[in-house]
């Protein structure tokens, strides 16, 4: 996109000086040749009409190209969005690619095209989870769902049962049990902040289970959770 820009921002630039020396060109060799003179004229003329048109189109190619990019990036966060309510709702080994796609309303062809297979969405989604400390809320953050926490206890398990998805987000999990501690990026958590920030995770997953299991808990959460 930048490249295409860049041509097109050169190719006006272009034209304008094209039509500026056309205007000059014309009233200077007027007075040598007025044949000439509406040759050459004649000729800048219609370089300057090719290259508006040239930068018309370059810059149209763009704009297509920007919105079939935000409707690649609109679709991969449907079919997240729909992932995540599946799993929730039916686990990882019960929620089939066919519904993940009828949920966001595509075909499961569109979930191949932008993830290539169940495991790889699986594994893109609890990418996004943990980036957005939905996994490992921060103190403060807002009340996570009983949804949101069947979806994390599946990532978790998830975690636990494969090695090679482990090694893959190992890196995300630490860093989002970190920044739940609230130590920020400028020094290590203590060990005190961090068992604080997996004692709220622990919570944060299983209280919100609990009170839709027996709703004379409900509010416990944020009891729990509240400093």
């Amino acid at each position: 996109m930048a490249d295409d820009e860049s041509v097109a921002s050169a190719a006006r630039a272009l034209a304008d000086a094209t039509a500026a020396l056309t205007k000059l060109l014309g009233q200077q060799m007027g007075a040598v040749s007025d044949d000439v003179g509406r040759a050459v004229s004649q000729g800048l003329r219609e370089a300057s009409r090719g290259l508006d048109q040239a930068s018309e189109s370059i810059s149209g190619h763009a704009r297509a190209s920007d919105r079939r990019r935000e409707r690649a990036e609109e679709t991969r966060t449907e079919l997240l969005d729909a992932a995540a309510r599946v799993i929730a709702s039916r686990g990882y080994e019960g929620a089939s690619v066919g519904d993940v796609a009828g949920a966001a309303g595509y075909t499961k062809g569109a979930v191949y095209s932008n993830f290539g297979s169940k495991e790889d969405l699986f594994r893109a989604l609890a990418e996004r989870e943990l980036a957005e400390h939905r996994v490992a809320p921060r103190p403060g953050d807002a009340p996570v769902t009983a949804e949101q926490a069947l979806l994390n206890l599946e990532i978790l398990a998830a975690m636990n049962r494969s090695s090679s998805l482990g090694a893959l987000l190992a890196d995300d999990f630490a860093r989002a049990v970190r920044e739940a501690t609230g130590a920020g990026p400028d020094r290590e958590p203590t060990q005190a902040e961090l068992d604080r920030a997996v004692a709220h995770l622990a919570l944060t997953t299983i209280a919100p289970l609990v009170e839709v299991a027996d709703p004379t808990t409900a509010g416990a959460t944020h009891r729990l959770t509240t400093p």
